[in-house]
This record gives C-alpha cells, sequence and structure tokens, in this order.
C-alpha cells in the first residue's frame, strides 16, 4: 500500500528495488491526492517486473550501428510506438525510411536527440573502437546498453570508456532476425545491471524485451560468457567442422542428418568475423576448444581399443600418462648424463662440461647467513611471496644495478627462476595462446609452454647473428594469439648478449603488439663481458610489458639454495602469487636469509674476480675450438657457455665404423670414445650446434678440450 503516487520516478524507483528481491509485487493501492482513495491497482509481476505505467511512455531510442541487427530490433519498437534515432557509418537513410526510422549521417545530430537509451548494435570485433569514438556528450548520463554475443568484453570495454556518469547495462537478446521474425515470446534474452543508478530508466529499457514475452533471464557477465562458451560457441563450432566435411542431402538421409546439415547452414549463414569474436573475446571459448579436442581424442582411443563382445571392464585399460605428459619429448641432456653414469660407474673418468652451474662455492657473508639462521631457528613458513626483507632488498637491487622501480608487492620469491617462468605462464596464458621463443633456447621453456596448454612458436637465430633474436623474425612470428615473448638474456646455451640498440628495436615490435608480454629472463645478467647487460624493463615503455625472471643461483652461486623471484607490473604478480599459493606457497626460510646476505653483505669484488675468471676460460675455449678445422664458434658475450657449430662432422664416421648423424650423435661419440660430456644442440632446438660449459677447472678444460681436438681429427 502506497501513501504517494504509483507514477512519480522515485515510486517506481522503489518498486523497482523491491521487485528485484521478491518473487511477485502487488500493489494494492495508492493515496496520491491528498488521501483520497483512487481504484486499486492490481499487477501480479514477474522476477524482475516493471510497472504497467513505466511501460506505458515511449522511449526515445538511440542505436549505434544500423546493420541487420539493429533494423531488427528496431522495426519491433518502431511499430510498439516509440521513436527510434539511428546512426551507422553506412548509409541506411532508404532502409531507415521505410522503417519509420529518423536516420541521421552526422554523429552530432544523432547526439542532439538526447535518446532515453543508447543502444550500440555493432560486431564484437568493432565494438570497442566504435565506443571509444562516440562523443562525451553522448554518454555523459546516458543509459549505454550492449546486445554483443559475449558480454565479459564488452563490459570491461564500456567500464573502461564510458564516463563514470552513464549507466551501463549489458543485453544479449539470444535470437536474431530468423528466429524472431514472428515473435519474440519464450525468446531468451539476458540481462545484467552492471552499473544502474536510475532503475525507473533501465526497467524501462529491459521492457522493451520483456514486454514482448521475452524470457528475461538476468546473470552476470561472467556467467553468461561461460555458458555460452558451452552452447553458442559449441554450436557454431560443430557447424563450421561439419561445414568442412563438405555434407551434401542424398536420399537415404535421416531425420538426424537433415538437422546436421541445417545446423551447418545455420552457423555459415553467420560471418567468420562473428565465429572468430566468439573464440577470440571470450576466454571460455578456447578452453572448451581444447575439451572439444580432448573429448574427440578421446573418442578416437576408445574406437582404436574396443573389443567387441568383451565386458566394459575388459574394455577399460590401465591407467596411462596423461596425453600433454606424453606428447613431450625426451630430455637429450637426460640421455647424456646417462651415459656419463654408466661410464663413471665403470670407473671411467669422464671430464663433464655439461654443467650449468659455476664452478665456485657462494660468498663467505652467504653462507654464514645460511649457518646463522639455522642456529637461531629462523626455519618456519615465511610469507608466501618470500620475506619483506628479501623483497624490498630485490627492490633495492634492481633500482641500484638495472634503473627499474619496482616495490616489494610486485616481487614474487619462488624456489628457482623456472617457478616464476610456470608461474606466469600458468597466470596469464589460456589453452591455445602462442609463446614465442627464439631457438637456440634453454630446454624448459618448450616444456613449460606445453604444460600451460599454449602453444610455442619457435624462430630460429642464426650463429653469424651472434645467436641474437632479429626484430624482422619477431614481427613476422606475431599473430593475434600471441601472449608471450621470451627473452632470454644473456642466454643459455649460447652466451648472446643483446646489444642496447637491438633490444630497444625490438622494444619497437613490442609496442606496435599491445597483447604481447616479455619474458624477459635476466638470470645470467651479472655474468657479461665487452657487451653490458642492459635489463629490458628499463627500456621506455616496457616497464608494463614486463616480467623480469632473475635469482641467486649463476653470479652467486647459490644453485642449490633454489631461490629466484619475478618483478612484474603488479597484477601479473598477483595472477602468479595465486599459482604458487596453491602449489609451493614460501620458498625455503633458510635460502631467503642466505639471499639477503646475497644482496646486501657481498662486495662487489666478489663479481668481478668470477667475471675475471669465467673471461680467462671462455678466452681459452673460445680460442682452442676456433683452431679445430671443422668446427665455428661465435664469441660469446655472457653466461658461461660456448655454442659451436659442427655439422660438418655429421656424415662422418668413427675409428670403429659408427657413422655420425647429428649432434647427438656426436656428443655420444665424444662421451664414450674421448669420456667428455657435451650438451648436443637438438636439446635447445638448434641440432647444429652443442653446448660447452667451461664453468670448471683450467686443468680439467685443458685435458676437455685436447681430447675434443683428438676425437675429432679422428673422424673420416
Amino acid at each position: 500500500d502506497l501513501l504517494a503516487a504509483a507514477s512519480e520516478e522515485r515510486t517506481q524507483n522503489a518498486l523497482r528495488h523491491l521487485s528485484e528481491i521478491c518473487v511477485a509485487v502487488k500493489l494494492l493501492g495508492c493515496y496520491p491526492l491528498d488521501g483520497v482513495m483512487l481504484q486499486p491497482q492490481q499487477a501480479e509481476l514477474p522476477p524482475s517486473p516493471v510497472v504497467a505505467t513505466v511501460r506505458a511512455t515511449p522511449l526515445r531510442i538511440g542505436i549505434v550501428g544500423f546493420g541487420t541487427f539493429g533494423q531488427f530490433l528496431a522495426r519491433r519498437w518502431v511499430s510498439r510506438g516509440h521513436t527510434v534515432h539511428a546512426y551507422s557509418r553506412t548509409d541506411y537513410s532508404a532502409v531507415a525510411q521505410q522503417l519509420g526510422v529518423s536516420y541521421h549521417s552526422d554523429l552530432d545530430a544523432f547526439t542532439a536527440q538526447q535518446p532515453d537509451v543508447l543502444l550500440i548494435s555493432v560486431s564484437i570485433l568493432s565494438f570497442e573502437t566504435v565506443l571509444s569514438k562516440l562523443p562525451k556528450k553522448l554518454l555523459e548520463q546516458a543509459l549505454v546498453v550492449d546486445v554483443l554475443s559475449v558480454k565479459t568484453h564488452a563490459k570491461e570495454a564500456m567500464l573502461k570508456l564510458l564516463p563514470t556518469s552513464s549507466d551501463v547495462l549489458c543485453m544479449h537478446p539470444m535470437f536474431g532476425p530468423d528466429s524472431g521474425r514472428n515473435s519474440w515470446h519464450g525468446l531468451p534474452c539476458t540481462y545484467d545491471q552492471v552499473r544502474v543508478r536510475d532503475y525507473h530508466r533501465a526497467a524501462r529499457c529491459i521492457a522493451l524485451f520483456e514486454d514482448e514475452g521475452c524470457a528475461m533471464v538476468r546473470m552476470s557477465c561472467e556467467e553468461h560468457d561461460q555458458l555460452a562458451a558451452g552452447s553458442q560457441f559449441v554450436t557454431h563450432l560443430t557447424g563450421r567442422l561439419l561445414a568442412k566435411l563438405k555434407l551434401q542431402p542424398s536420399r537415404i538421409a535421416t531425420k538426424g542428418f537433415r538437422a546436421l546439415l541445417e545446423l551447418v547452414d545455420n552457423t555459415c549463414r553467420d560471418s567468420f568475423d562473428l565465429f572468430y569474436a566468439l573464440y577470440s573475446h571470450n576466454s571460455n571459448s578456447s578452453e572448451q576448444l581444447e575439451q572439444f579436442a580432448n573429448a574427440f581424442e578421446e573418442l578416437r582411443e576408445e574406437l582404436a581399443h574396443f573389443s567387441p563382445g568383451s565386458s566394459s571392464k575388459a574394455n577399460m585399460e590401465a591407467p596411462q600418462v596423461s596425453r600433454l605428459v606424453a606428447g613431450m619429448a625426451a630430455s637429450q641432456t637426460v640421455a647424456i648424463s646417462d651415459i656419463a653414469i654408466e661410464l663413471k660407474r665403470q670407473g671411467v673418468p669422464v671430464l663433464s662440461l655439461a654443467v650449468g652451474e659455476p664452478d665456485f662455492p657462494p660468498p663467505p657473508q652467504v653462507m654464514a647467513a645460511a649457518h646463522e639462521a639455522l642456529d637461531k631457528g629462523l626455519t618456519k613458513y615465511t610469507a608466501m611471496p618470500g620475506t619483506h626483507e628479501l623483497r624490498s632488498a630485490i627492490c633495492s637491487y634492481l633500482e641500484r644495478e638495472k634503473g627499474v622501480s619496482y616495490t616489494p608487492d610486485q616481487v614474487l620469491c619462488g624456489n628457482g627462476g623456472k617457478q616464476g617462468i610456470l608461474q606466469t605462464m600458468l597466470a596469464m596464458c589460456n589453452p591455445g595462446d602462442e609463446v614465442i621463443i627464439p631457438a637456440p633456447y634453454w630446454t624448459s621453456y618448450l616444456a613449460i609452454a606445453q604444460l600451460c596448454r599454449a602453444k610455442p612458436v619457435v624462430i630460429n637465430m642464426k650463429a653469424e647473428q651472434d645467436y641474437c633474436t632479429q626484430p624482422e623474425d619477431l614481427e613476422a612470428a606475431i599473430t593475434p594469439a600471441t601472449r608471450f615473448f621470451i627473452l632470454c638474456n644473456p642466454s643459455n646455451p649460447t652466451g648472446a648478449v643483446h646489444p642496447k640498440a637491438l633490444l630497444e628495436r625490438l622494444a619497437d615490435v613490442i609496442r606496435r603488439h599491445p597483447q604481447v608480454i616479455v619474458m624477459a629472463d635476466e638470470i645470467y645478467e651479472a655474468i657479461t663481458y665487452d657487451e653490458p647487460h642492459l635489463c629490458f624493463a628499463a627500456i621506455p615503455g616496457m616497464y608494463e610489458r614486463t616480467v623480469l625472471i632473475n635469482g641467486f643461483s649463476k653470479g652467486v652461486s647459490m644453485t642449490g639454495f633454489r631461490l629466484g623471484y619475478l618483478a612484474a607490473p603488479l597484477y601479473i604478480t598477483k595472477a602468479a602469487a595465486k599459482v604458487q599459493g596453491n602449489n609451493t606457497s614460501c620458498p625455503c626460510a633458510v635460502s631467503q636469509y642466505a639471499g639477503v646476505a646475497a644482496l646486501t653483505k657481498v662486495d662487489a669484488t666478489f663479481g668481478k674476480e668470477q667475471l675475471v675468471n669465467f673471461r680467462r676460460k671462455r678466452d681459452f675455449v673460445v680460442q682452442r675450438l676456433r683452431s679445430m678445422p671443422g668446427v665455428f664458434c661465435p664469441v660469446p658475450q655472457g653466461a658461461f657457455y660456448v655454442f659451436p657449430t659442427i655439422s660438418s662432422f655429421f656424415g662422418k664416421k668413427t675409428p670403429k665404423g659408427s657413422l655420425i648423424a647429428d649432434a647427438m650423435g656426436l656428443c655420444e661419440y665424444l662421451m664414450r670414445e674421448c669420456h667428455v660430456a657435451l650438451i648436443p644442440g637438438g636439446a635447445f632446438g638448434a641440432p647444429d650446434a652443442m653446448r660447452i660449459s667451461y664453468a670448471t677447472s683450467m686443468e680439467i678444460l685443458t685435458k676437455a678440450m685436447d681430447q675434443i681436438e683428438s676425437g675429432l681429427a679422428a673422424l673420416r
């Protein structure tokens, strides 16, 4: 019972609020004229009702984008007495005149109409661009409505681009000119009142569909997209796949087959742009596509292994390794390691140039800090992202040494740099996203991308260009699906250090592709020679685009402490932290205290002394290799590896008559016959080369070079 006029705007808003929390609202009566009792009003309202007096008032509706769907909506609304104004880049004035719509080719004239409801009826792919170009005067205080088939994208775009004074209503009439030609009754229409202050106006807009008998479904944009991926996208996907089969009707076509042909016709009638947009602008669709592919593989496996006449139990196989892991290539480094272990068991002295860690112990200050932590009982869990003291020390180091400023909450410490790479990709990649990986690459990059169900895209670098990534190669590899570009600088396995000018050219490429994140693996940044290291995040415009990976394994030889970190824009760090929180939690407490000492107590002379030592070994190994006929060896500018090309030996035979077919065969020969352990380049995506680590003593390096030289000379 209302002691107010039912037609007042405040009353309408109050009724709207009430109806949203009640199953039904019945208006018994009102006393609007000085207490004079008027005829009671009876109204049974649905879950999202609008009072009849609201619906009776005609609306001024502005439609931006007057294509097929905009015309379809306008035809119905004009017939119901509403005033419709339209604006579109294409001239639809003749069509508008036939429909009784006021068409405006000039945006200012359209804005002057001051519509009650501004409906954006453009394609998914152009939605954000169109929205960004609408005048602020048109949008201020307006109710802006989208009718896209994807909702989260529309919601985020409107919240980002519209003035804060605009009301935002996301709707999806799940029908079109064909299915809704005669009636909209019973057809579903979803809506989400994202940001609504004027519920009276929003109610009138919703009533445009509700009064036609649509089945109104109120749900969040996120829930809509999740459900739509499993229905609308799957429908289009199925139709498109069947279209690839070029199915044709026949005299024996069943009812089910005819239904498939109809599905093909209906889906292919829509543009491929729509199909692509349903995939690219709904994050759930890529997951649905992956599930579709997995279901196909499972069904094919069931058919291949089904035994007719056997019980269902007999047809069940023993547990299998997942297809994801089974599809990963076996590690060539493990194969070489197995041979070395067997030779050592037999008493053969193997000279290892395969180890990827420094040959010196951590600084005394680090060891003392680790002992102190143990003595003080500092062995409990720490904060999940690492202690504040460690993350602050990392921030100070990066600002002092690399010229980039981070706050502790932008830093996530983990069990080595590899964990940071994996967690970031898990947090930021959707199935089917592409990860650009320059080859030669560190062995784990490819596997990490595959574990994240991303697609590795390998671009091959040239020894003649010192194995540095070239901008034109990066540009050619980038697609709309590219999510990450991995830049290992200095490089493992080549030791390449990208010069400043080249990094700036790579940054120019990245600027042209805002969807690409740079994974800058800079774990070897403390070990460079004639070419200084430049932090990629320090390049103008790259701070916001870069995930910096670093740690304590190489510069201060803390490999066994298993301590690394990432520094990134806050939203990326938080996303990666979610993964870590449900995985390993905090890194080792003792290692963290040792890490603080490495950053705050170790004198700079420690690194300089080790660099002099590394340079002497590098120069010795490069000189020896270059003196061997058939070996091409670039001079590495960082890390502690050389990466010579040895393809000239392929096709030759060993003294025992075995054929050297590839780098794996050559490394196996040098292991078994010359007792030197090396890593074949195939492990790093470079089958013509091999990796040699000079992080060992000069005595071992001298013996190894002698034995390699004699072994290569013996090939015929």
